[in-house]
C-alpha cells in the first residue's frame, strides 16, 4: 500500500510521506521518482518537515547509510 504524500518546500523533493505502522518513509523527487526506506524512526521523517527548504540534505546520508530502500516508481 502506497503511503500518502505531503506537498514540500524544497529545491529536489515535491513530496514526502510516513506510515508509522509499518515505519516506511516515502519520497518524491524533483523528476517524479517515488522512493520508500523502509525501518525509519518517526525523528526523520519529523526532521525532513522541519528542515524545508532543505530536507534532503537534513537527512540523507542518515536515509542511505542506514536504512534500505527501493524505487517504487
Amino acid at each position: 500500500m502506497a503511503v500518502p504524500l505531503r506537498s514540500l518546500v524544497s529545491s529536489h523533493l515535491l513530496a514526502a510521506g510516513y506510515d508509522p505502522a509499518s515505519r516506511t518513509l516515502s519520497v518524491q523527487f524533483e523528476g517524479g521518482a517515488i522512493y520508500e526506506y523502509y525501518d525509519v524512526p518517526p525523528s526523520i521523517y519529523e526532521e525532513m518537515l522541519s528542515a524545508q527548504p532543505h530536507p534532503w540534505t537534513a537527512v540523507n546520508r542518515k536515509l542511505r547509510e542506514s536504512h534500505e530502500y527501493r524505487r517504487r516508481s
